[in-house]
């Protein structure tokens, strides 16, 4: 009886498996479609595809296609069939693409998870000038702006981008030149606004760029490329499972420029040659000047700012050495940003120091030499020099570096191989019937195995107790910060940083950067000076705890209040 059970149940199974090959057999069939064979250089063409089957599609690459042509749109869409009970799918990818030079083309091979499609010949012969005149459409223009003819070298150029359009426009594009010897910047995403010319409304879009020349002499700019679809909503086109209004390609041109880039004047005398419009340089303290004691680390932050330069053309600072006082110098940060169309650089430079002694000490002057290239004259960026007037005594002469100095030295991650990707060329049917006739043998394997040796079982191992961590509360906390318990308070602080923050503090130091309010900063700066500190025994820690109790009411109320809002632009942005 129970061998006639297990022949059933082999050939339920046998049956699934052969089923599965069956439908491997047929799925995935892929079709291609195009529009035209032949065509003339400006016209555009359509290229389908359609694919024939059941399983999921992995999304093609078509970045092959960029060689020899533009993809001014990409359609995409399923169709699900039922014939006599039987379902099938289909699912259709519809490019327009628009071919960037003449000759013989190769629409190449396009992957589709287990199938390719086939690649196809096409002709395109050279525009006629007639044609082209017939296809100007006044209803879109493109224009371009350059800043000046004759920037000096490194200096910005700023590039202005505009078009001028009256109907809807669809995967608008702009295609910037890049010039060998300029570094390109984009500034914005674009700026939307409405003008009349000649008594009719046009929409325009406004991009800006930034032309960095590298080296003197000429450079010459090529014209930027603007292609789109304008929508024609009064007609439309049947084809395929697609319903789509038709549609009219706009490939339009802005004018060429060239620039006479001028080279480093002989007036500038500084080590770095920096063009700018404007450049400042500022800093802040941890303390006051009249607060500095001995063994007492104190940070300083300067900041430099860099009209119409880049961040990394803005060099290090020189810190010089003092005697008797211990300094260290964090790795700079720099950062870009845009104001009024000019690209700002910004480098921010954090300096401690450490005396060990009462003796006074001056720190020196800081100085930045610059070019004004809206003046042409050489100009000079400054810090004055300090007088430092040191307060109390130390007993060791071994001083510890700053927390955030000293992590600063190893905390990046160990770097990971990538796993190999694996190309799988097999359809999802084959897993299926790969695991069905896994199970077959699994059944087989326990018909003839219904005896199991008790003694081989090993007995289930109870897991090790796991140590209970007590976590400090807001009342540990406060306890702390009355008694004076410094470890406690830093203890909890960080724990709570750890909590609350995706990029948890590796100390006080760098959890006073995350912090806004300006007395809660101060306080934690307190504690960490204390902490660190070698002549100081009491810590009042009053401040601290009144300005953690401020902030967390301030977190509370404003996640009450937050209403979130979602703003759709009414273009989409346009990307070079």
């Amino acid at each position: 009886m129970h061998f006639k059970k297990f022949n059933q149940l082999l050939f339920l199974h046998g049956l699934l498996i052969l089923l599965s090959l069956f439908n491997l057999c047929y799925a995935d069939a892929l079709d291609i479609q195009v529009s035209r064979n032949k065509i003339a250089l400006g016209e555009t063409l359509t290229v389908s595809y359609t694919l024939n089957g059941n399983a999921n599609p992995t999304t093609p690459d078509f970045s092959a296609l960029e060689k020899d042509f533009r993809i001014l749109s990409t359609n995409y869409g399923t169709a699900i069939n039922m014939i006599n009970g039987v379902t099938s799918t289909q699912t259709f990818w519809r490019l327009t693409l628009e071919p960037k030079k003449a000759g013989e083309l190769i629409i190449p091979e396009i992957s589709f998870g287990n199938a390719k499609s086939a690649a196809r010949k096409l002709v395109v012969e050279e525009a006629n000038s007639q044609v082209i005149t017939d296809k100007q459409d006044t209803s879109a223009f493109v224009k371009a702006v350059i800043s000046t003819t004759s920037p000096y070298v490194q200096s910005q150029v700023l590039y202005t981008f505009k078009i001028f359009y009256q109907s809807q426009l669809e995967n608008p594009r702009i295609d910037m030149p890049q010039v060998k010897d300029a570094t390109l910047v984009q500034l914005d995403d674009g700026n939307q606004s409405q003008t009349t010319i000649n008594g009719k409304i046009f929409f325009v879009i406004e991009k800006n760029f930034a032309y960095f020349p590298q080296k003197p002499g000429k450079i010459s700019i090529p014209p930027a490329h603007f292609q789109a679809l304008a929508y024609d909503l009064d007609s439309s086109i049947m084809n395929g499972p697609f319903y789509l209004p038709a549609t009219k390609t706009l490939s339009l041109a802005t004018q060429a420029f060239t620039l006479n880039v001028q080279n480093i004047p002989d007036q500038f005398q500084g080590a770095t040659w920096l063009p700018a419009k404007d450049i400042s340089l500022t800093d802040r303290w941890s303390v006051n000047q009249n607060q500095w004691e001995a063994g007492n680390p104190v940070t300083r932050t300067i900041t430099v700012e860099a009209q119409g330069l880049r961040a990394d053309q803005i060099p290090d600072l020189t810190i010089d050495k003092i005697s008797g006082v211990n300094i260290y110098v964090d790795p700079p940060k720099r950062s870009n940003s845009v104001q009024n169309n000019t690209l700002i650089g910004t480098l921010e430079q954090r300096v401690t120091y450490i005396p060990n002694s009462s003796l006074a000490f001056t720190i020196p002057a800081l100085k930045l030499n610059w070019w004004n290239s809206q003046t042409n004259k050489a100009a000079v960026a400054q810090l004055t020099s300090i007088m430092v007037q040191v307060k109390g005594k130390i007993n060791n002469t071994t001083l510890a570096k700053p927390t955030a100095v000293a992590s600063v030295v190893d905390t990046a991650k160990p770097t990971v191989k990538p796993e190999a990707k694996v190309k799988s060329y097999l359809s999802i049917w084959f897993w299926v019937a790969l695991i069905l006739f896994a199970v077959w043998l699994m059944t087989l394997w326990l018909f003839w195995n219904k005896r199991v040796s008790k003694n081989n079982i090993l007995p289930k191992q109870d897991k090790p107790p796991v140590e209970k961590i007590i976590e400090l509360s807001d009342e540990h906390f406060a306890q702390a910060c009355k008694a004076g318990n410094t470890a406690i308070a830093q203890q909890f602080l960080l724990s709570w940083a750890k909590k609350h923050w995706l990029e948890t503090p590796l100390n006080l130091e760098k959890l006073s950067e995350s912090i806004g309010d300006e007395n809660f900063k101060n306080a934690l700066i307190d504690l960490e000076q204390v902490i660190y500190a070698k002549n100081v025994t009491q810590w009042n820690g009053h401040a601290l705890l009144t300005a953690y109790q401020k902030v967390k009411r301030q977190k509370k109320q404003l996640k009450t209040k937050m209403v979130k809002t979602n703003k759709t632009d009414p273009l989409p942005p346009l990307n070079p």
